[in-house]
């Protein structure tokens, strides 16, 4: 959370091309955190704690429902349901968020271009990575 502040924040400060939709991206990003926060004590279970570490462990790896499954002896409905009680998105939406967060990081930050950040990130092809990039912030990566 404080990351999506941070990114705003630099937003503000070196406005640019494509500025005003990546706020808006920003914005709905923390909006999103925040109202997808359960009341009582803004925790997530110790089961679901784990499978976020492993997704950050193997981000660019890019692991499915089903390898989260395995890894944790659930089924991948399991999964999906799991995901979607405690934050309110499925596990493919959720790394796809992080994987665009990423992106962006390295596209803004240190000035990657769109093909060597999406090798970077495992993707397949930069395509597929603009794809996400454009699903997850409503802009392509180029606008960054």
């Amino acid at each position: 959370m404080p990351e999506l502040f941070r990114r705003a924040a630099r937003l503000f400060e070196r406005p640019g091309r494509g500025t005003e939709p990546l706020l808006s991206a920003v914005g709905t990003l923390i909006w999103l955190y925040l109202i997808n926060q359960p009341a009582a004590d803004h925790g997530n279970s110790i089961r679901i704690e784990a499978m976020l570490g492993y997704l950050e462990q193997h981000l660019t790896e890019h692991p499915t429902r089903l390898d989260l499954a395995r890894k944790f002896h659930l089924t991948p409905q399991r999964i999906n349901a799991l995901f979607k009680s405690e934050l309110g998105m499925s596990p493919g939406t959720y790394l796809h968020r992080k994987l665009a967060d990423r992106g962006y990081a390295l596209l803004h930050d240190e000035g990657l271009s769109v093909k060597e950040t999406a090798d970077r990130l495992g993707f397949a092809s930069a395509f597929y990575f603009s794809r996400v990039f454009r699903k997850v912030f409503g802009v392509p990566p180029s606008a960054v």
